[in-house]
């Protein structure tokens, strides 16, 4: 994977559960999260609030946590949810 790639996947386990989570890694990974939040999220913290959908529609709420790291340059995020609620979040991007 270079610098310039993102990759958006599911980090959960398919079938029923109680949360579900994606990770975002990647040159795009703050923009997504800042789509998918409404906000710009603080590094290191645990924002819990509303993820919304490219038309602006509340998808779910859930936690989204923010690392950039100076390894390879990456920055990622985990964002942390109801479980079927993940699948929303890979379809749509």
């Amino acid at each position: 994977m270079s610098n310039q790639e993102t990759i958006v996947a599911i980090a959960t386990p398919p079938g029923r559960g109680g949360i579900g989570i994606v990770r975002v890694s990647g040159s795009l990974a703050l923009t997504i999260a800042e789509a998918v939040l409404g906000k710009t999220p603080t590094p290191r913290y645990a924002h819990y609030g509303n993820f919304f959908a490219e038309n602006g529609q509340i998808l779910d709420q859930g936690i989204a946590l923010f690392f950039p790291t100076l390894i390879l340059l990456q920055v990622k995020i985990s964002l942390n949810c109801k479980g079927m609620a993940a699948l929303l979040f890979c379809n749509g991007f």
